[in-house]
């Protein structure tokens, strides 16, 4: 250690945490007996004396404070090692993003319903939540018996959060007018898609101001798309027969047209041509496809579930020659083409969807997967000029660069990102969104999110098996900024909510909570953990400095500005209903009303 240490120049001190295991264990007799010999002196060997953390960091800052010497690093600590553990056991990693998803929604419904608050079922949902999230379960890397758990845990956990969520909704809905209610728990006013359940022969959705929505079956279910969902409020909507509407997009085996886009797709149903209307620009490098799906063989040469290594991409398979293509649905609100390929031993199925109203293509996607050691990517090389990307992260987003000019580029072939990804010129580029993946690998060639890794130790099994996941490629003008793509990845994550209400003659309520600033996100509703009250926390996602206005449904009785941990910090000054705040770029903002 002391011969690794390389500022030895600016102190003479290094800091060793000690004990059994990385996980969490205490410290063995050995580990007392051998600190205590080392006190020393020993010749050759550093004076070792036992301290708390605390104690070591608050002398550190005495001996160094002031040193000009003393390096200072700003910006991402990427650690150049194990980046399988992004996509390693999907499936895992699916149920986390879906329950963590559903506990933010739960929490909101509860406290908008104001029914008595579950704080010790919560308490112990979250701890589950929480275990569950310890390394190395959700990085993927744990042995097989720890994924039969862990299943068994999540689904007990996604029943009870259920439970909670029925509670919730029916409480909110009773009483309510019309034949179906649209929730939004997100903090901006939506016009988007909402699938739903109808009696036979439903074509459209009339709402209280007599707009009309088209409706489309697919399948057994229905989908429409709805303008005006509250911020964080309910819309409601009535069941309409007999209303023509003409198609809102034509596709085929061959293509599809909307009012944003003209597509192509190639033998393989890959898209060749994806025109934008608008910008009157083609978005996919010529000769190229977009959604190429390619199945590299992933060997690496130890950690396999940890690891991807760099030269994973020189032997592999394209996705080609499907074996079954099928126009599913084309009506006023979407077209649906759905793909079946094999490769090897697997499965792959794509529902291709393309929207009237909605600029972007979906994909959603089932794999049956068999394939040991295989690693499965979708490609979309891009005819957008860009030598860095920008990656979502919890509460915010980093830039990367996607060049090789140094040994810290080259190494950044895979890194990770939350639910979208985004490369832009000045004045164009797309968003690639997902609804459960966390890897993603952008270079000068295309932009790509990891699918599947398939490891073979510690867990033999890892990976094989069955797959549900979606993504999505949304192009627009101007950067992500302009686009608001920080917003739309919320609303392809959080789909709105519908619910037959028990009717009666009673309007929803006002808007809980909204917010008049694309950039700026209320994250969590919950009640207060300690002390009386509401927690509000909001954060700033642009990297922009901004002035924004809160406005609740009620103005509150009380309201304090408090710590991440809740502990109250100040008074926060609200005017009736609204709150206004200048954050600071990415700044997280926590209140607690009354």
């Amino acid at each position: 250690g002391w011969q690794r240490f390389q500022q030895k120049g600016v102190d003479n001190h290094f800091l060793v945490s000690y004990g059994f295991g990385d996980g969490g264990g205490g410290s063995t007799e050995w580990m007392i007996e051998n600190a205590r010999r080392m006190v020393g002196p020993v010749a050759g060997v550093p004076a070792v004396r036992q301290t708390l953390p605390r104690d070591f960091f608050e002398q550190l800052e005495k001996r160094v404070s002031g040193n000009k010497r003393l390096p200072k690093w700003s910006g991402e600590l990427y650690l150049e090692y194990h980046r399988g553990t992004y996509t390693s056991q999907g499936k895992n990693k699916r149920n986390n993003r879906k329950l963590e998803i559903a506990l933010r929604d739960v929490e909101y419904w509860l406290t908008r319903a104001g029914i008595p608050w579950p704080q010790d079922e919560l308490r112990l949902i979250w701890r589950d939540a929480l275990t569950l999230q310890f390394h190395d379960i959700l990085p993927g890397s744990s042995i097989h018996k720890v994924y039969e758990d862990s299943d068994k845990t999540y689904a007990d956990l996604f029943r009870r959060v259920a439970i909670l969520k029925k509670q919730a909704m029916d409480a909110l809905t009773k009483g309510l007018k019309g034949d179906l209610v649209i929730a939004n728990t997100l903090s901006h006013t939506r016009d988007d898609i909402v699938w739903f359940d109808a009696p036979e022969g439903v074509t459209a959705l009339r709402d209280a101001e007599g707009n009309v929505f088209p409706a489309q079956k697919v399948g057994e279910r229905y989908v429409s798309y709805v303008t005006g969902i509250p911020a964080m409020g309910e819309k409601s909507v009535w069941f309409e027969c007999g209303i023509p509407a003409a198609p809102g997009v034509s596709l085929d085996e061959n293509g599809f047209e909307t009012p944003f886009f003209t597509g192509k797709f190639d033998e393989n149903k890959r898209i060749v041509s994806l025109f934008d209307k608008a910008e009157k620009r083609e978005l996919a490098k010529e000769g190229k496809a977009l959604n190429t799906l390619i199945y590299y063989e992933n060997r690496p040469h130890n950690f396999d579930a940890w690891d991807i290594n760099i030269y994973y991409d020189e032997h592999y398979w394209e996705v080609k020659e499907p074996v079954k293509v099928e126009v599913v649905s084309v009506g006023p609100v979407l077209g649906a083409l759905r793909v079946e390929y094999k490769t090897g031993d697997s499965t792959i199925c794509q529902l291709i969807k393309v929207y009237k109203d909605i600029k972007r293509v979906d994909f959603d996607t089932e794999a049956d997967w068999q394939e040991p050691h295989g690693l499965l990517k979708a490609h979309f090389p891009l005819d957008i000029f860009y030598n860095q990307g920008q990656f979502d992260i919890q509460y915010g987003n980093v830039t990367r660069a996607t060049h090789k000019n140094t040994s810290w580029d080259v190494a950044r072939f895979e890194v990770c990102a939350h639910k979208w990804a985004d490369v832009s010129e000045a004045a164009y580029g797309a968003a690639l969104m997902n609804d459960c993946k966390y890897g993603y690998s952008v270079d000068e060639n295309s932009m790509a999110l990891t699918l599947i890794k398939s490891a073979t130790e510690p867990d033999p099994t890892a990976d094989i098996g069955r797959h549900v996941f979606s993504y999505s490629l949304m192009p627009h003008a101007g950067d992500w900024r302009w686009a608001a793509v920080p917003e739309k990845a919320y609303e392809f994550n959080i789909p709105l909510e519908a619910q037959m209400p028990a009717k009666g003659d009673r309007q929803p309520d006002a808007p809980f909570a909204e917010i008049d600033v694309p950039n700026v996100m209320l994250e969590t509703v919950k009640q207060a953990l300690h002390g009386e009250g509401t927690i509000i926390r909001m954060y700033e996602c642009y990297g922009a400095r901004t002035k924004a206005k809160l406005t609740l449904g009620k103005a509150p009785v009380e309201a304090l500005f408090t710590s991440l941990m809740e502990d109250d910090i100040a008074p926060a000054k609200f005017d009736g209903c609204t709150f206004e705040y200048e954050f600071k770029p990415y700044e997280i903002l926590t209140l607690r009303i009354k």
